[in-house]
């Protein structure tokens, strides 16, 4: 049978064959490929979340752990769940606080990880938290788009200007 799609033929069976290159590490998380899970990972994939550049298949393949075909912050938590390997209490519930100079996060447990898109004027400037495993943001025009990663304090980011929280996402290691 000929499959038109794939562009393949099978000899003795009525299915097409599959002919394709494998990807090894699909869905371990394990983006430097270096055989290790660890915060390394978690940089290179919160990089690519914020600032996409690498098109490789496999690459994608590899950072969607919850394969559902993009990458975002519920990769990163379950990336960041596999390397703690159950060694924290999930938060059950979070909360925003925004306020004139930044953003603040009150938690029943661990968050693994937020993501958030903000918008804002020219006059904007923002700075993240240290105290996180990954904390990093990237901005276009007045849109800015922001991870951090294990924040170990309600503080997420300290800011001077107008904003507004246009989308959050807030997961802890199981998900969001």
């Amino acid at each position: 049978a000929y499959d038109g799609d794939m562009d393949v033929e099978s000899d003795h069976s009525n299915s097409a064959c599959f002919e394709g290159d494998s990807c090894d590490t699909a869905g371990t998380g394990d983006a430097n490929a270096d055989g290790n899970l660890d915060v390394l990972d978690v940089v290179i994939i919160v990089g690519e979340i914020l600032d996409p550049q690498n098109d490789d298949e496999c690459f994608q393949e590899t950072a969607d752990l919850n394969g559902d075909g993009q990458l975002d912050v519920l990769d990163i938590v379950i990336l960041v769940g596999n390397i703690l390997d159950g060694r924290t209490v999930d938060a059950s519930s979070a909360i925003f606080n925004q306020s004139d100079n930044g953003v603040t996060i009150e938690a029943d447990g661990f968050i693994a990880g937020v993501e958030m898109f903000i918008s804002h004027g020219e006059d904007f400037s923002i700075e993240l938290t240290e105290d996180a495993m990954v904390a990093d943001y990237v901005t276009k025009g007045n849109i800015t788009h922001l991870i951090v990663v294990a924040p170990e304090s309600g503080n997420l980011f300290t800011s001077t200007g107008d904003f507004t929280i246009d989308e959050a996402i807030t997961a802890n290691t199981q998900g969001e």
